[in-house]
């Protein structure tokens, strides 16, 4: 599939290579695709070896190396009919290898020997990476041809055949962001445990990385065995997350007297909150029962009542005013109940606030109509699947899709801080599903919980929840890394159509209305139809997209167990898919942004009988630049900061620092290692990235 997809390209030479270049229209990756797996034909002689390393059990059997005596490196005919095609390159490269997670191939060195001894043309050459790459830089890198836009590669569908262990991932990539942040600004300039954040890191990447399973997946000893250690990449991952911010909050914090103390604990309910981003924010914290067993109240620091509610789970809920940027605010749970503040209510299936009006359809329980206060237009499209966060249940290469069925409707918050409807259903392929719509007082934004039980089925099956927008004549613009992509008209005509990932929202919106679209557990989701129903194996069969036409309906694409090798063949249990939906007027790309941050990066609280009083580490004068990394290095008093533009154009950019000033200031244009040294304002290129080394006086 990727050889057919990157032939067509051949005209323009990116068969030898391309610069990728970046949003900014300055940083560059030089990207080779060599062609299709092991395109020296090698794998030809791995399966007349019989793969004598893999498939045993007795490590003994596994051969250290393979060596038959030949190696055919023979690769006249390549040559050749690349000047028919009249590849412009004095070379080509060829990856050779026997099979997946092969032993070297000891034959190999002795047939390339022989064969530059034999003939003066052409040479061959067992390279590495790094000097096939500096190689066509240096030769070719002012000649190669220059790519922009989005790949949209194929290989994501994985993310959905265990869609606990990838929300998993997900929450804990975002918890280690905002422990690095959080130690910067609580460790008083002393040095990060960065072996302990590195860990955090590996595991998050090695859960994430493509294979997950054995080859044969339905073959019980090799795939429980592989299946346990990628599982533990996961669960470490996640474990190491909540250590690394424990630590970071630690400083916060109070002395226990253990059973001499308060049963509270030596807090007093107090709670420190903190914004982890360099703007405002303010928003919900949830304490849990034990953090607020003093009472149902909470006052700010001057002993003002803020809204809470204790909700039906035994948590307490309480809105938190604008905390500053990289700053604290502290308030504390008192004895007395909740005061009777806020807007929201529910009538039958209607929910609202000051903010938002939502309708839930009786029948289908479906999200039919949602409207801003003081304006009728509907952001929902109930035409499409009747409503929005429908649920469907699709068998593999199927275009059948079965709702689930509504089985009862329940009040679970009935205000007046927040509301939630549960529509509870039964479905195929499922226990049972529910879906919970909530809405907070002061908040302009539609919180959506939805839980999926799945049974283990073997049958090729998906699950899909529909997004069907009234917003005609729409863009969707997809938060990915370090940009946002328009979709169609930023993909290249190789890429992937028939799903695509988000980082952390999408936005769909004309020139007058839209809604920001955030999936916090679940990566996946299909634009315009459900369009990744396809299991047909091996060779890149199926009905693949080559375009998309507007659309302003979006899938959450949430469970599959399509491919049939290195991943699992079922999942079983329950797993939640959380979303938001912010419904706005026309689109503004910092408040989107904000907004999917926000959501996935929520306000972080600790217990801790004194305010922190926190003074921020920095300020940013520009609102369209904002820090995406802010960590700590090994060393005291020095920090990584990096900054992104979501600026369209040149953007002036000012630091300021309203605790200690820095010693200097370094720009790293490698990686992050300071060069020339920033002194006052500087400036970012249209979406651009800038990182620097920020080092303070002891």
């Amino acid at each position: 599939m990727l050889s057919f997809h990157f032939r067509w390209l051949d005209p323009l030479g990116i068969i030898g290579g391309y610069w990728w270049v970046g949003p900014d229209g300055e940083s560059k990756v030089l990207f080779l695709q060599p062609g299709q797996y092991a395109n020296s034909g090698s794998m030809t002689k791995g399966g007349e070896t019989g793969r004598p390393w893999f498939g045993q059990r007795d490590q003994k059997k596994v051969p250290l190396r393979i060596q038959t005596g030949k190696a055919n490196v023979d690769f006249t005919d390549k040559l050749i009919a690349l000047e028919k095609d009249n590849y412009p390159y004095d070379f080509t490269v060829l990856s050779w290898s026997l099979w997946d997670n092969n032993p070297l191939d000891a034959d190999v060195p002795y047939a390339v020997q022989a064969w530059n001894t034999k003939y003066a043309y052409p040479k061959i050459r067992i390279c590495g990476g790094h000097e096939i790459m500096s190689m066509i830089e240096e030769k070719y890198g002012k000649d190669l041809p220059v790519v922009k836009g989005d790949y949209t590669e194929y290989w994501t569908d994985g993310l959905g055949t265990a869609a606990r262990l990838t929300a998993m991932n997900r929450n804990a990539k975002e918890r280690v962001s905002q422990a690095e942040t959080l130690w910067s600004m609580l460790a008083d300039g002393n040095a990060a445990p960065r072996e302990e954040f590195d860990e955090a890191w590996k595991y998050i990447l090695l859960g994430s990385e493509h294979t997950w399973c054995f080859e044969n997946p339905a073959e019980p000893f090799f795939q429980d065995a592989i299946w346990k250690v990628k599982q533990s990449y996961f669960h470490e991952a996640e474990d190491r997350s909540i250590q690394v911010l424990d630590e970071a909050l630690a400083p916060a914090t109070d002395k226990s007297n253990g059973g001499l103390g308060p049963k509270e604990g030596p807090s007093n309910g107090g709670i420190a909150v903190f914004n982890t981003h360099t703007w405002k924010q303010g928003g919900v914290v949830t304490l849990s029962p034990a953090e607020s067993m003093k009472g149902d109240q909470v006052v700010d620091d001057q002993g003002n009542t803020v809204p809470s509610q204790r909700l039906s789970t035994g948590e307490l809920l309480f809105l938190a005013d604008e905390v500053p940027a990289l700053g604290s605010a502290h308030y504390r749970v008192v004895e007395g109940t909740s005061p009777a503040q806020g807007t929201c209510k529910i009538q039958g299936t209607t929910l609202e606030n000051e903010f938002l009006q939502v309708k839930i359809d009786e029948k289908t329980g479906n999200i039919v109509s949602l409207q801003r206060k003081g304006d009728t237009y509907n952001y929902i499209d109930p035409s499409v699947d009747g409503g929005a966060n429908s649920f469907a249940w699709l068998p593999a290469n199927k275009d059948l899709p079965q709702a689930d069925t509504v089985q009862a409707i329940s009040v679970v918050e009935n205000g007046p801080l927040v509301v939630e409807l549960r529509i509870d259903s039964k479905a195929k392929g499922c226990r049972s599903v529910s879906r919970s719509v909530r809405l907070v007082a002061g908040l302009p934004w539609v919180e959506i919980s939805n839980v999926v039980d799945k049974l283990p089925w073997l049958e090729k099956d998906g699950i899909h929840f529909g997004f069907g927008f009234h917003v005609p004549q729409s863009t969707t613009r997809v938060d990915i890394p370090w940009d946002v992509m328009e979709v169609e008209k930023d993909q290249w005509k190789q890429g992937n159509r028939n799903w695509l990932t988000l980082q952390r929202w999408l936005d769909v919106s004309n020139e007058t209305h839209g809604v920001t679209w955030c999936s916090l557990d679940a990566p996946l989701f299909e634009y315009g139809n459900r369009l990744a129903n396809i299991a047909l194996g091996w060779g890149g069969k199926g009905p693949w997209a080559k375009t998309l036409p507007p659309s302003s309906t979006i899938y959450s694409w949430v469970m599959n167990n399509h491919w049939h090798t290195n991943f699992p063949t079922t999942q079983e249990g329950p797993v939640t898919f959380r979303y938001r939906l912010y419904p706005h007027l026309n689109f503004d790309i910092v408040e989107s942004n904000r907004f999917g941050l926000e959501q996935s990066q929520p306000l972080v609280h600790v217990t801790a009988d004194k305010d922190p009083k926190l003074t921020p580490l920095l300020s940013v004068d520009n609102e369209q630049v904002y820090a995406t990394i802010l960590k700590s290095t090994g060393q005291d008093q020095e920090l990584i900061v990096r900054l992104r533009s979501l600026s369209d154009k040149e953007e002036p950019v000012s630091l300021s620092y309203p605790g200690k000033q820095p010693s200097r200031v370094s720009l790293c244009r490698l990686e992050e290692i300071p060069g020339e040294e920033i002194r006052g304002a500087f400036s970012m290129k249209p979406y651009g990235q800038v990182t620097l080394k920020i080092e303070f006086k002891e």
